[in-house]
């Protein structure tokens, strides 16, 4: 049975079937400031450990991901060449490069973050994932190393000392947020069209469609997740 995401559930949900299997004792006797904080350290818990909730919020992520790239490549296509860049394309295209950078690094950056992918995916199967693109596996934690010293230093902070370091090619980047997205619609999470199909449909559309939008142009159905037991 589909597993609805997390988010579409209300918070007023929540907490009323929380506090429903409370004693009612307990409730003439706890403060309700008690109760509430009991109820959002069991939201809380449950965000943090329910792989269902970072799926979702990863789905979002990657498919912005994939669209701050492809508009990106497609304006910097525009510019080159150009004798003199309007500075608004300009500043458009570098905001979908830092977008790119900082949404990636929150599902393949650091571990602590809860969007990150080893809350879904084992590390043999993430290892696995990686290296079926071809990609070796100590490659990819050098070229990992690139992307998240691009986000702490460029993106997100400014190291004025050690110098703002060059963004690495994303078409490794690229690559995994594809492999990862293939794997979670084979386990049965989403359903929705590709994200490397999207990516083309971008790359492909004419640059008035871009601007207009349409059907072809989004992510392409909703978003489904399904219980399974990840270790």
């Amino acid at each position: 049975m589909p597993h609805p995401c997390p988010d579409s559930i209300p918070f007023g949900v929540i907490s009323n079937s929380v506090a429903f299997r409370l004693s009612s004792d307990l409730l003439d006797i706890i403060p309700s400031g008690v109760i509430s904080r009991i109820v959002e350290s069991l939201v809380q818990s449950r965000t943090m450990h329910d792989p269902y909730t970072a799926i979702c919020e990863q789905d979002r992520i990657l498919t912005a991901v994939v669209q701050h790239l492809a508009y990106y490549r497609r304006l910097c296509a525009l510019l080159k060449g150009a004798d003199c860049a309007p500075v608004f394309l300009v500043h458009t295209a570098n905001g979908h490069l830092l977008a790119t950078v900082i949404g990636w690094s929150m599902v393949f950056g650091c571990r602590k973050e809860k969007t990150h992918w080893c809350h879904v995916v084992p590390d043999d199967d993430r290892k696995r994932l990686v290296e079926s693109d071809g990609i070796e596996w100590t490659r990819w934690e050098s070229y990992h190393g690139k992307m998240v010293r691009c986000r702490n230093r460029f993106a997100v902070h400014r190291d004025i000392d050690q110098g703002w370091p060059a963004p690495p090619c994303f078409d490794a980047a690229l690559s995994v947020v594809f492999v990862y997205d293939d794997w979670l619609r084979e386990q049965g999470h989403l359903t929705r069209r590709p994200l490397r199909d999207l990516y083309q449909a971008l790359s492909d559309a004419n640059l008035l469609d871009l601007f207009s939008g349409g059907s072809a142009l989004d992510a392409g159905g909703p978003t489904t997740t399904t219980t399974t037991t990840t270790t």
